[in-house]
């Protein structure tokens, strides 16, 4: 059994953690969303991908802290909680739904590239657009089923050793 003290402090380094791996890993990101030869991502000014860069770092860190956070909420109900569990189902389910949700957009850009071709790079400039592009907003549905699947976990789990 893990200790509620360290998987608060999980979150704190899991969060920390997963902004650190976003803001560097985040052109290795945009390389694996570029199919092929169509331009899928534009080519913006420096600004623009610097912030497009900080919202999926924060992203990122809403994602890995999501993990501990639903173990907390999912144990939140029960006299003796087991966080070990809740933490495999948590990053289970953000994996998976992160996962799916990158390949979901990578694919619907494939298929609009080769439909568009080289004309799916026209955007418009807007901050709003710019912080939640594709890839943010995958990260950000991953966070927010993980947490959606720990509050089920928690309501849903069985009635013995509840409080």
């Amino acid at each position: 059994m893990l200790p509620r003290g360290f998987v608060i402090l999980l979150c704190l380094l899991l969060a920390g953690a997963g902004g650190w791996a976003g803001h560097r890993y985040f052109e290795h990101t945009v390389d694996f969303m570029n199919a092929g030869s169509v331009t899928l991502l534009v080519r913006l000014h420096g600004d623009a991908r610097e912030l497009a860069r900080y919202s999926f770092a924060v992203a990122a860190g809403l994602l890995a802290l999501s993990v501990p956070l639903s173990a907390l909420v999912a144990a939140r109900l029960r006299a003796r909680a087991k966080y070990v569990e809740p933490l495999l189902v948590g990053l289970l389910i953000g994996l998976l739904t992160t996962s799916a949700a990158l390949l979901y957009y990578r694919h619907e850009m494939q298929s609009l590239g080769i439909k568009f071709g080289e004309l799916l790079s026209v955007m418009r400039d807007s901050r709003r657009e710019i912080a939640f592009n594709p890839l943010t907003r995958s990260l950000l549905f991953g966070a927010a089923l993980t947490l959606i699947g720990g509050l089920a976990r928690g309501l849903v789990s069985p009635l013995s050793g509840k409080k």
